[in-house]
Parts: C-alpha cells; structure tokens; sequence
C-alpha cells in the first residue's frame, strides 16, 4: 500500500505530507475573484513549484549525502544547494529513492526561408 511506502522513508513522508498539506490548502481557498473555483481538471496554484519548497528538496539532499546514496564534495554540494535555491533546479527522489535533479531546458530554431539558421555556441 502507499502508506507503506511512504512511512518506510523519512524524506518521502516529509514530502507527501507537505505537499497534502499546501494541496488541501489551495483547494479551501480557492474561491472568486482570488481564483477559479477548483474543479475536477483544475486547481488553481497547484503546481509541483507552489506546493513543495525548497526546503524539501534541501531535505532530500541531506537525506541522499547522509544516507551515503550520493557523495558529494562540500563545494559540489553547496553549488548545488544554491541551484536548488536560485531555481535553477529541482531535486526529487526516483523509484527506487535516488535523488533526480531536474532542470528546464529551452531550445529554439530560428531560421530564415533562405534556411540560414542562427547558432550560438557556449
């Protein structure tokens, strides 16, 4: 069962309750003109980034280097402690709770009808 699993890891508990939490929340105050009403496909303020703070991801970290499932020098785990902060990623925990780092990636083509196509390089 989920509640298994989910007692069976200190990180994941943390997770799953912070995120029930600010969910519930959303879904009681999200009433006109503030917001929509939620509805079956929609709540508004809902996304992963509005309910999860950086603390959890910080938490999973801790929990990844303590537990010895990641090493990371002090310097390499400060810069990513400031990714995390800086939101230039998230970290989240995979399967079988290894630590996932997630970053946004944005590719964009632009090409001229000649076909000329704009490149930059580093």
């Amino acid at each position: 069962a989920l509640s298994d699993v989910v007692h069976k890891n200190a990180a994941i508990e943390s997770t799953m309750l912070t995120y029930a939490r600010r969910f519930h929340e959303r879904v009681t105050l999200s009433i006109p003109p503030h917001a929509p009403w939620p509805n079956d496909l929609h709540v508004a303020y809902t996304e992963t980034s509005d309910l999860l703070s950086k603390d959890v991801e910080l938490n999973l970290l801790d929990a990844a280097v303590s537990s010895g499932k990641l090493e990371l020098s002090q310097d390499q785990q400060l810069m990513l402690q400031n990714e995390v902060n800086q939101g230039m990623c998230c970290l989240q925990c995979d399967d079988q709770e290894n630590l996932v780092r997630i970053v946004a990636l944005v590719a964009l083509q632009i090409k001229r009808d000649n076909g000329d196509m704009f490149v930059q390089v580093g």
